[in-house]
């Protein structure tokens, strides 16, 4: 679950900030990305600003890059739908929702 924000100065699409930040935050390389879904995310780093981030949901075919932790995260890895840790409540929702359109695709 790659996280970011769309930026104006080097995006000229959401697709463009998908593939940007996976390969920031986790060194891979994609192509073809494929929007699915977008939700309200109630991210606890904006609760005090009433703020609320909607979040837009990709797939998109592997090309390159083996996972390594970049800019924002602690951890990154590949992992079975069928077997992932335990995930933040924030993202459960998320995550249901890809596995399902995986096992359908």
């Amino acid at each position: 679950m790659i996280g970011g924000f769309f930026d104006v100065r080097q995006d000229r699409s959401f697709e463009d900030a998908a593939k940007r930040e996976l390969f920031e935050e986790a060194n891979i390389k994609v192509d073809k990305p494929q929007y699915l879904f977008s939700s309200i995310v109630n991210d606890p780093r904006y609760i005090e600003k009433k703020d609320k981030i909607i979040t837009s949901v990709f797939i998109a075919m592997y090309l390159s890059g083996y996972p390594i932790a970049g800019d924002d995260i602690a951890e990154v890895n590949w992992f079975h739908p069928d077997k992932l840790p335990e995930i933040v409540d924030e993202h459960k929702d998320f995550v249901k929702r890809v596995v399902k359109y995986l096992k359908q695709n």
